[in-house]
């Protein structure tokens, strides 16, 4: 009943919602008078209807409502690929079957896009039906808590966050308990999302009855609220029980600001006050003595909303000022860089900052530790305090310089605490930003960092300080660099390596443009010969760069034809994952190939659709057949979900996809007994004069003594992966050269375009085909391209008559080439 038209603004929906909203967008009153019968309309003129209904219909809401009818055509467009008929002017009712094996290779333009769109939807379909009761979550659940690679749970916990919209609150409460269960997990990154994701279940909790209410109607209040959902959970997060390992206590714990800031990147105004207050109540003065608890406390304050009404603040303005008491180095400093954040969020007459003033004014003194002088020089300058004051900070500032080689070396000790470290990298990055000096000896120690460092934070603050220092490098300590991170990626220990693509692959478009092709031919190569683990790595690596590859066209100009050379390239690295042995490394590659370039938020709709163009018939055939089950089918549920969205996207505010169609097929037949590299460069010669190439396999030669059909359609499928215009031709339309019937189908299949036969000499000099005499639809009525297959010495002259007398019969345009040994 609580479903509204608008609910289809929202990503996913269960198929009982999507045919109830539907249904409800045709059934209408045409005239407005309620003596007229309601009646059923088609999704157009119902849309004509609701439009003509509307009062001081503004722009915006007239793209609203245009949004919602496109993707309820989507969902009528799906329906009637099933076999649906929506038309019920048709009173017969007959039962069409739809093709479960659609040919993705002879599709073209909006036939391309339809199917994607098609397979988007009934993948979310189907795992929405996974999710439709607490029964089916559960065993959802299951399979997840079995899960012992990492790398899988993670895709379960991107479909929980992406698919919870429509979870009822007992789904969500059973979902909640699930995810609070792994953040004592061994893994930053599963700690990470699940703290994250709590935080946006909290918020969403609530469900809004949005149908109107009448008068005389109360509705009772819910049992549990978001409100009390985070009053539980956050205590669960700073008390965990202490029948938990001390680790794992400290885990969860350090898992509370993530929390938080997810909570308040979500929450609506409503509810901020009622949030706020629950969250401050932990903020009393020796509430909490364990240091992991008010170091948690007080990272968590950066993401607290500070409203304008400071007195409701002032319980944790107390707090921080308490902290900045404390004798502890660790407190002292976080609490010394929350106070510099919070400075840019309050007025500039608080009362807090007033106090701050106080502070920093009667108590200046050195400290020695060079992270804590630097902080305070910060917030001095912040506070606009005077002059005479501010350079005494910066004197203790300029006396730690001197001692600069023990700031590098205590960042790679264990024994410094990671706030020490945090401040630490932002001070070399500054001091060496500002003086140009030592900045390979800066950059490569941030590479150790992010290297080797054991809290993810860190990591990360290095990998980022390193990418902003890369401007600063020459070309060939950029190279340095970039081939010491690659390197990097090769060590066995996957808890470091897995940070490094995120920025190897932004550092990496410093590199020239000769350097960065060779850099990129080393991948290509790289990838084929290395296992899972690396693979996966690089593939990461390359999605990064392909996602931020417009700042190198600004970065380096060069021709548009060899930028885009890289870039078709680094296409082909993703694609070429697609047909990996491995399903870690297909996972990875169409992981990256949703997220990081069709989630990307770097890349523009118009960056996206150029993408999309290149990409979208290639995945459709490289990922058949679709695979409707396992963790694939999650990871399939994902990258639909994103290339879906962005298809939706770029609809709504730039107008329709336009898939360019050929204008001439290569149509290439064969044994490819094996499909060797002279095959392929016969195919590339082709496909660079413009051509899009279709090979097809012979399933058998009475000539030959062949592999498996399938063997060799495989190794043809890997090979072809990362050439943008060549496919297979569907393997159960087989085309005889010899048959004019089977020939007169193949031009229908591309009745658009012309369609050009490629063969060698040595075909057209004895096969039987090129034998007979010409007729309707007969091969000799087709343009060719003949690949000259003969030598000097090894042609005769009977051979060349015979060669030539074939090749008169042929009437239509002939495209000789020679490949150069």
């Amino acid at each position: 009943v609580n479903h509204s038209v608008w609910d289809l603004e929202l990503e996913n929906l269960p198929l009982e919602s999507l045919i109830l909203i539907y249904s409800d967008f045709r059934v209408k009153n045409a005239n407005n008078d309620p003596k007229d019968k309601m009646k059923i309309f088609s999704l157009k003129d119902s849309f004509q209807i609701i439009l003509n209904k509307l009062d001081n219909v503004d722009e915006q809401k007239r793209k609203r409502y245009c949004r919602v009818y496109e993707k309820l055509k989507d969902f009528e467009d799906y329906m009637i690929n099933l076999g649906v008929n929506v038309n019920l002017e048709n009173k017969e009712i007959c039962l069409s079957k739809k093709d479960r094996n659609p040919y993705y290779s002879l599709m073209h333009s909006q036939e391309v896009i339809q199917n994607i769109k098609f397979l988007s939807i009934e993948h979310n379909i189907n795992l929405m039906h996974e999710l439709r009761d607490e029964s089916s979550l559960n065993s959802l659940l299951e399979l997840a808590r079995s899960e012992k690679d990492w790398n899988n749970l993670r895709e379960y916990l991107q479909i929980f966050n992406e698919y919870s919209t429509y979870l009822t609150q007992k789904q969500k409460i059973i979902t909640l308990r699930y995810l609070y269960e792994q953040l004592p997990h061994p893994e930053d990154e599963i700690r990470r999302r699940s703290a994250k994701f709590i935080g946006r279940l909290i918020v969403t909790f609530d469900e809004d009855y949005r149908k109107e209410i009448p008068q005389d109607v109360n509705l009772e209040p819910p049992a549990i609220t978001s409100f009390d959902l985070l009053d539980k959970y956050l205590k669960f997060f700073l008390q965990p029980e202490n029948r938990k390992l001390p680790l794992h206590q400290s885990r969860i714990i350090n898992s509370t600001d993530i929390m938080i800031s997810s909570l308040f990147s979500n929450y609506h105004n409503n509810q901020t006050s009622n949030y706020k207050e629950i969250i401050l109540k932990h903020y009393k003065k020796d509430l909490y003595t364990s240091e992991d608890i008010q170091m948690c406390l007080l990272k968590t304050a950066k993401y607290i909303s500070i409203s304008l009404d400071e007195k409701s603040s002032k319980i944790l303005f107390d707090y921080i000022l308490e902290m900045l008491k404390k004798e502890n180095l660790n407190l002292r400093l976080l609490a010394l860089e929350t106070t510099y954040n919070l400075i840019f969020r309050l007025n500039k007459k608080s009362k807090f900052l007033n106090t701050l003033r106080k502070i920093f004014t009667d108590n200046i003194s050195a400290s020695v530790l060079p992270a804590e002088n630097y902080l305070k020089l910060k917030i001095v300058e912040s506070l606009d305090l005077d002059k005479s004051i501010v350079e005494k900070y910066k004197e203790f500032y300029r006396k730690d310089l001197e001692k600069i080689q023990y700031i590098f070396l205590s960042n790679l000790k264990t024994s410094t605490s990671w706030i020490i470290k945090k401040i630490q990298i932002e001070l070399l990055l500054e001091h060496t930003l500002k003086t140009k000096q030592e900045e390979i000896y800066t950059a490569l120690h941030f590479c150790n960092i992010l290297k080797v460092s054991g809290v993810e934070n860190i990591r990360n603050l290095a990998g980022q300080t390193l990418v902003n220092l890369m401007p600063s490098l020459s070309f060939q300590q950029r190279n340095d660099i970039a081939i010491e991170l690659l390197r990097a990626l090769e060590m066995e220990d996957y808890q470091f390596t897995k940070y490094i693509p995120y920025y190897l692959g932004q550092l990496i478009l410093y590199l020239p443009p000769n350097e960065l092709e060779e850099l990129i031919d080393d991948l290509i190569e790289k990838i084929k010969q290395s296992d899972p683990k690396l693979s996966s790595l690089l593939l990461g690596t390359i999605g990064i760069a392909i996602a931020n590859y417009t700042k190198y066209r600004a970065r380096f100009p060069e021709s548009k034809k060899l930028t885009q050379n890289k870039f078709n390239k680094m296409i082909g690295i993703l694609l070429n994952g697609l047909v990996h042995y491995s399903l870690q490394v297909k996972q990875t590659a169409f992981r990256v190939i949703g997220k990081e370039i069709f989630g990307s938020k770097h890349l523009s709709l118009e960056e996206k659709n150029h993408i999309f163009q290149l990409i979208a018939k290639k995945i459709l055939t490289l990922l058949a057949p679709i695979s409707k089950e396992g963790l694939m089918f999650l990871t399939n549920c994902n990258g639909f979900n994103y290339m879906y969205k962005f298809i939706s996207d770029y609809n709504f505010c730039k107008g329709s996809i336009n898939l360019k169609a050929p204008v001439r097929i290569a149509f290439f037949p064969g044994a490819f007994d094996p499909f060797s590299l002279s095959h392929k460069e016969i195919v590339k010669a082709i496909e660079s004069l413009g051509f899009e190439v279709y090979l097809a396999v012979d399933e058998f030669s009475w000539s030959k003594r062949t592999q498996p059909h399938l063997f060799r359609k495989n190794i043809i499928n890997i090979s072809i992966a990362d050439e943008l215009s060549v496919y297979l031709f569907p393997e159960d339309l087989p085309i005889n050269l010899a048959n004019p019937n089977d020939l007169k189908i193949l031009r229908e299949y591309f009745s658009f375009c012309e369609v050009y036969i490629v063969v060698g000499t040595d075909v057209i000099l004895n096969a039987s085909a090129y034998q007979k005499n010409r007729t309707e639809n007969s091969v000799h009525t087709f343009p060719h391209i003949v690949f000259d297959r003969r030598t000097l010495h090894s042609a005769n002259h009977k051979e060349e008559k015979g060669f030539q007398k074939s090749i008169e019969k042929i009437e239509k345009k002939i495209i000789t080439l020679n490949l150069t040994p």
